[in-house]
């Protein structure tokens, strides 16, 4: 994605629905939506975007049984440019991964996706205390 599509984009996201992004946006937009932080990144072939979602630090008692179950979802999930669960090995939190198409992606429905993202980290994140 050209950075100059790529600002473009962010910027219509953030103006069109209030969202303030914090840092340098050419290096990323971090943004969070009720209360989840996702990131957005220009990727380094000029046609496509990388979409974080931190879904958080799965807890200690349950952690193999929960990063088992996250592996499995990968297996569901599995398709050209679906998206795929991971675990950032400096905070221990399992993020959310998707590689965007630049010519799939307008400022609507990449918000739409920011905030469906955001409500199965909070689903996911609340499924803990139910245990």
């Amino acid at each position: 994605m050209s950075t100059h599509h790529y600002q473009v984009l962010i910027d219509e996201v953030c103006r069109f629905h209030g969202i303030v992004p914090t840092g340098d946006l050419a290096h990323g937009a971090h943004i969070v939506v009720a209360g989840v932080a996702l990131t957005l990144l220009p990727s380094e072939d000029a046609h496509s975007l990388m979409l974080f979602c931190d879904f958080g630090e799965p807890p200690w008692q349950w952690r193999a049984e929960v990063l088992q179950r996250v592996l499995e979802s990968n297996l569901f999930m599995f398709s050209a440019d679906s998206p795929h669960f991971s675990m950032d090995h400096e905070s221990g939190r399992v993020m959310l991964l998707e590689r965007l198409v630049a010519s799939h992606i307008n400022a609507d429905g990449l918000l739409a996706k920011l905030e469906r993202y955001a409500q199965h980290a909070l689903r996911w994140q609340s499924s803990f205390l139910q245990l």
